[in-house]
């Protein structure tokens, strides 16, 4: 038992520091200004950034790349302490993070860069919102899954999961009215789920809770 508590202690820490680190990488876009991006983020879409070409448009990817590795880490991690749907879902959406990152858009609509169709931005589109339908669910299932726990922490996680859920709504009716589907509503939904990262961390470090079965006489 002496050798047991301290490495669930270390894997604990482990998975609140990649759920941490995980967090900040997904809001890379906050960077755009930083590296002096000409896409304007209240009218274009977040995946503009990494457009071939545009400064700092390999940062955005390795963010984007990384965020992906690190939520289907923390999947694989959710699925072997038993929350099954988490983490197939948490896999899903760094599957789909990660291949939105290998196959970014050609071209930047916003700044009026694209001649025709944009050839990869329907398969990117498609992945980049798998990925994200995972995050909603696994952020929904966080809120379940810290029953029994402080209000403040199943409240900030029942935040998190509207504001991933919600602003999906939001994108579908702008883009089905003609808009970008970008704009503030994405990068509130793309700071939902760096909350959702870093709670996915912290969830790790819990203690488990639970009825514990009595023994047969």
């Amino acid at each position: 038992m002496t050798l047991t508590l301290p490495t669930v202690r270390r894997g604990g820490a482990l998975l609140l520091t990649t759920g941490a680190v995980a967090a900040v990488v997904n809001a890379n876009f906050l960077l755009d200004r930083v590296v002096g991006s000409p896409v304007d983020l209240g009218t274009g879409v977040i995946s503009e950034l990494s457009v071939h070409g545009l400064p700092g448009w390999w940062l955005f990817r390795l963010g984007d790349g990384s965020t992906g590795v690190l939520g289907a880490l923390l999947g694989f991690a959710a699925w072997r302490s038993g929350r099954r749907v988490t983490g197939v879902a948490s896999v899903v959406f760094g599957v789909g993070t990660l291949l939105s990152a290998l196959i970014p858009l050609s071209c930047a609509p916003s700044l009026g860069g694209c001649v025709g169709d944009d050839p990869t931005g329907f398969v990117h589109d498609l992945v980049s919102t798998v990925g994200t339908a995972g995050a909603i669910v696994a952020a929904a299932m966080l809120v379940h899954e810290l029953r029994g726990r402080s209000r403040v922490l199943r409240g900030t996680a029942l935040l998190v999961a509207l504001g991933t859920a919600l602003p999906g709504l939001g994108q579908t009716i702008d883009a089905a009215s003609g808009g970008s589907g970008g704009g503030i509503v994405q990068q509130v939904q793309v700071l939902a789920v760096s909350g959702w990262l870093l709670l996915e961390g912290v969830a790790a470090v819990l203690p488990r809770t639970g009825r514990r079965r009595r023994p047969r006489s």
